[in-house]
């Protein structure tokens, strides 16, 4: 099937590709522990598969992990009885599942029942041997993969699934971290030794201020781990979340608070599930309330999922059937069975009385009413009640017993003489494990040495000071100013009544027992109960961050993969901070879009067919422009935007349509540490080889500020023949670039004429073209940030994305607003001038000479400059482009005197 394990190294390297290199393992730490992929092959594999499957990931990189089992781990009948007590152990029972099987049940590896239960059909001998091994490898290793108690299968395996990449869009933690899809923040407690990091600013944690449930955030972070190309699976999300929204915006915005305040109660079914199992003495009665009160929340939060449907239903189209519908099928079956087992649990359980401990009249208190034990309600079991009864009336029972022990003693002593009133001092008493015993007044109660004297109650028992009542008296121990012993009587209690305590206790745990295996048997549908209203908690914070934040539903088109089309576009994370009142500034990305040239317009109107013109795809779009301007932000908007669709999350833009993307590759700035090998260059071509590598037409290549970390030739170098590279590549990735090398295109390297580039920058206005707003008091667009401290005027950020190349970074401006010192910028400007100019910059002195006033042959030459900068802004000029024309504006007006000037000289 796959001869030359091509597959094999195919899969390795889309999942865990950069995994391992930016995660390295530390000294001593288990492949198990560290999660970043593991293959467990046979023993009897050939020599070639195990190299294959420990083949590194780099030159440098060390073998791959690899878990050698051994060849009967994977035979086929142990592989099935494996599979068949996993099933048992979810509680299904022989033919359980779809009757519409008519298929030869010989054909199959399994039982109809195990067949029909799991995701995936396992009816082949390799997927049988394949689950069975595995699920040898995890019950050898469940230590390192996890402290579970009880029995593994339940709490860790819960469904057998075919895994399929091609079902993911794939994005390695290097690129969701850059994208601040998930962003960790160190706790301030981790310094002492504990404590764990938390989400910081991301997409996760915008997100998951939202969810209201444990469980929600976990499928949350699951979802945002593997976003997906399955169109049906996203559509079916979208149509849930756009009923969230509507519900939302119309009259069902109650229910949704209701049903998040239901969620908020929900707890880990999973977690306490691991913790009821793996308590086999039932004293964990707190774990067993947790889980009542949790199945109540659970119910009510699923009658109001079918309310919201119903209303859904009732608001729109004529058809009846809501788009909550798929997504509740099964629902009801699942709500009616964690109303049984709330139902069973409340009948069975007594949980409110386990801290009621009034009908204790003996005051032993003891095991039968421990606060800590599970117990059973009166009326469920006769015989437990029936000792229960022997025990609230054991103090009366006591005092006719001593009754009797003290007339025995009376007509042993009758003939004697002794003293007969002093065996008015005889009880009874009942100890739980220990028994009946009857006692007599300590002796010592009263001296100085006290019973708690364990010498002198040694020196006692010795000297044969301890009375004895009777010959079938034995002494046991001392307590409570007592002395208590066996008797002949106390003997036949405890052989006719027994240990009440431990009758009891016994009994109790019989019946919860019957009541574990009847859960057992509906836990699947709690399960399915749980990971449905989980998935309803992220699809409620979906709806709620859509209205929020006006997030729009994106469109798919499956029939083109390499489409990219955003309207008004905005970067969630910036949007949901920005301070300023100007709010954040949105703009548009057009990839994959067929476009026509100027003059391929102008070839059409000749041609005779317009099919005749060769039309290019604009896939490579190339921004620049000054330092602040936005193009980092402007390249995780595409990127992020991108990712969200695909989790199924509404999107920050007017208008959205795009094909489903199999690889977001990216090479930004990443946190450089000392554990990666390789210099941050090397980390960066690391990054954007593996996107040479393996991106489609359907990918995503995101690449910000490449070749900084090297020479400047070289970077330019490097950049240009990967821009070329990517333009020349026929059905090539989607690509966003940002760079400040506009070297590549000044010199030629890169011709603006390749196919399917676009080249764009992000405006700014530079202080020359900002007088235009104290002239006429329209600067409304012009940040507030353009003016400094001192009030001078500076550059102005419009980050708006316009076509064309910036050649101006506006680095001094940055390094001025970073607060710099004065005279740095000062000399760096210096320095700057005398490069442009063509000067040695060591022949540009801080100290220069006073500038003299300028002649009349430098007034003419400065005249002539500014009328010819006028003439060109002019001809360049695009009269639709208001925002320009008020720029040139403000520049003439800035540039009057030196007109003036002109104006007189001609």
């Amino acid at each position: 099937m796959d001869p030359d394990f091509t597959e094999l190294r195919c899969i390795k390297h889309r999942l865990l590709d950069s995994v391992a290199s930016l995660h390295p393992a530390m000294p001593g730490e288990s492949a198990l522990r560290r999660r970043t992929g593991l293959f467990v092959v046979p023993s009897r594999s050939p020599k070639e598969l195990l190299a294959s499957a420990s083949e590194p990931l780099g030159p440098d990189e060390a073998d791959f992990p690899v878990s050698v089992l051994k060849a009967t781990d994977f035979d086929l009948d142990p592989s099935k009885q494996r599979l068949c007590q996993l099933w048992a152990s979810l509680g299904l029972s022989p033919g359980q599942g779809p009757g519409s099987q008519t298929q030869n049940q010989e054909q199959h590896c399994l039982p109809q029942a195990a067949r029909t239960s799991v995701s995936v059909q396992l009816n082949t001998e390799p997927m049988v041997r394949v689950a069975g091994g595995l699920l040898r490898f995890m019950e050898r290793n469940r230590t390192q993969l996890g402290d579970l108690d009880g029995p593994w299968q339940r709490p860790c395996v819960q469904d057998v699934r075919l895994y399929s990449p091609a079902d993911l869009l794939f994005a390695d933690m290097q690129t969701l971290t850059a994208l601040q899809v998930f962003s960790e923040e160190p706790h301030p407690s981790m310094v002492r030794g504990f404590a764990r990091p938390r989400e910081g600013l991301s997409l996760c944690g915008v997100l998951d201020s939202l969810v209201a449930s444990s469980t929600g955030r976990a499928m949350l972070r699951r979802w945002l781990q593997q976003p997906s190309r399955d169109l049906d699976v996203l559509q079916e999300r979208q149509d849930a979340v756009q009923c969230m929204v509507d519900l939302v915006r119309s009259s069902g915005a109650e229910l949704v608070r209701d049903l998040h305040r239901e969620l908020r109660e929900v707890r880990d079914l999973q977690a306490l599930l691991v913790r009821i199992y793996g308590c086999y003495h039932f004293d964990n009665v707190g774990d067993w309330r947790t889980l009542v009160a949790t199945l109540g929340h659970m119910s009510s939060a699923l009658e109001l999922l079918q309310q919201a449907s119903k209303l859904r239903c009732s608001n729109s189209q004529p058809t009846g059937r809501s788009s909550l519908s798929s997504f509740l099928d099964g629902s009801e079956s699942a709500a009616e069975a964690v109303c049984a087992v709330e139902d069973l649990l409340k009948h069975i359980l007594d949980l409110e009385g386990c801290t009621n401990s009034s009908d204790d009249p003996s005051g032993h208190g003891g095991s039968l009413l421990d606060a800590s034990l599970v117990r059973v309600r009166t009326g469920v079991d006769r015989q437990l009640d029936r000792i229960r009864k022997q025990y609230r009336d054991i103090d009366h029972y006591l005092t006719e017993v001593s009754e009797l022990e003290r007339e025995r003693l009376a007509s042993q002593l009758a003939g004697t003489g002794a003293d007969v009133s002093e065996l008015r001092v005889i009880l009874f008493h009942y100890f739980p494990q220990l028994g009946f015993h009857s006692s007599l007044p300590n002796p010592l109660a009263g001296t100085n040495l006290g019973e708690a004297d364990a010498e002198a109650m040694e020196a006692l028992k010795q000297e044969g000071c301890i009375p004895i009542p009777a010959e079938d008296w034995s002494y046991q121990f001392a307590g409570s100013g007592r002395l208590f012993y066996k008797c002949d009587l106390a003997r036949r209690l405890d052989g006719e009544v027994g240990d009440l305590v431990v009758q009891a206790r016994e009994l109790e745990l019989e019946v919860l027992l019957q009541l574990l295996e009847r859960f057992r048997i509906a836990e699947p549908q709690l399960r399915r109960a749980a990971q449905l209203l989980a998935e309803a908690d992220v699809l409620v914070a979906f709806g709620t961050a859509a209205v929020q934040f006006n997030w729009i539903r994106p469109q798919f088109d499956v029939s083109t993969p390499g489409l990219l089309r955003i309207v008004q576009g905005r970067h969630p994370l910036v949007e949901a901070t920005a301070v300023s009142h100007h709010g954040f500034v949105p703009n548009s990305t057009e990839l994959g879009i067929t476009f026509l040239s100027s003059d391929a317009i102008d070839n059409v109107r000749d041609a005779a067919t317009p099919d005749a013109v060769e039309r290019d795809k604009n896939r490579v779009q190339v921004v620049t422009g000054a330092n602040l301007s936005g193009k980092s932000v402007y390249l995780k908007q595409v990127g992020l935007i991108t990712f969200m669709a695909h989790v199924g999350l509404f999107v920050p833009a007017e208008e959205i349509q795009l094909g489903l993307c199999d690889f977001i590759f990216s090479r930004m700035p990443s946190c450089e540490t000392v554990a990666l090998r390789g210099s941050s260059f090397n980390v960066d071509l690391s990054q954007l080889s593996v996107s040479l590598r393996h991106a489609t037409d359907s990918s995503l290549v995101l690449l910000d500020e490449f070749g900084k970390g090297t020479r400047a030739a070289d970077g330019v170098a490097l950049l240009g023949a990967t821009v070329q590279h990517f333009c020349r590549w026929k059905s090539g990735p989607k690509v966003v670039i940002t760079t400040h090398f506009t070297e590549i295109f000044r010199f030629g390297l890169v011709s603006t004429d390749e196919p399917g580039l676009q080249i764009s920058h992000l405006r700014v206005l530079p202080p020359e073209e900002q007088d235009v707003g104290q002239f006429r008091g329209e600067m409304k667009m012009v940040s507030d940030s353009s003016a400094d401290g001192n009030g001078e005027i500076g550059v102005a950020y419009l980050y708006q994305l316009v076509p064309g190349c910036c050649e101006r970074s506006f680095g001094l401006e940055c390094a001025r607003r970073a607060g710099l010192e004065a005279s740095v910028v000062q000399r760096a400007a210096e320095i700057l001038a005398a490069l442009e100019q063509g000067e040695s910059a060591l022949s540009v002195s801080g100290s220069r000479k006073q500038a003299q006033p300028p002649d009349a042959a430098s007034q003419a030459r400065s005249a002539e400059s500014a009328c010819r900068l006028v003439i060109d802004r002019l001809c360049s000029l695009d009269l639709e482009d208001q925002a320009a024309v008020r720029a040139l504006l403000g520049f003439v007006w800035a540039q009057q005197d030196g007109l003036r000037v002109a104006g007189a000289g001609g």
